[in-house]
């Protein structure tokens, strides 16, 4: 270090963050992604609300389309099956893994 008192300096160097890397073991990954879902009924209410609702509305927001998104839920048809299938432990896992392991990457860019 040098400098005074109110201003010092630091010789080194730093290192981006924005240059992070992460790797997973793919199989702990999926057991856990499994075991967190089994145990947790609202961590699967909130994935299937998400599902539903980027199945129907997609990346542009549309009143109509919410509004036809809601309907469909509170008259119980096929945006609330999928809801349902998803929030009741009814789904491939497949489907769920590719799904989960998306919205990992997507949060881990963000």
């Amino acid at each position: 270090m040098f400098g005074d008192e109110k201003y010092y300096f630091k010789i080194g160097y730093s290192i981006p963050t924005s240059v992070v890397e992460y790797s997973f073991n793919d199989s702990w990954l999926e057991k856990v992604i499994l075991v967190c879902l089994s145990k947790n009924a609202v961590l699967r209410k909130s994935l299937a609300l998400k599902y539903v609702f980027n199945k129907s509305l997609g990346r542009t927001f549309e009143y109509r389309k919410l509004a036809d998104l809601i309907e469909d839920m509170l008259n119980k048809g096929e945006n609330y099956e999928t809801y349902r299938k998803i929030k009741d432990k009814k789904f491939e896992k497949d489907f769920i893994l590719s799904l989960l392991l998306g919205l990992l990457l997507l949060s881990a860019k963000r």
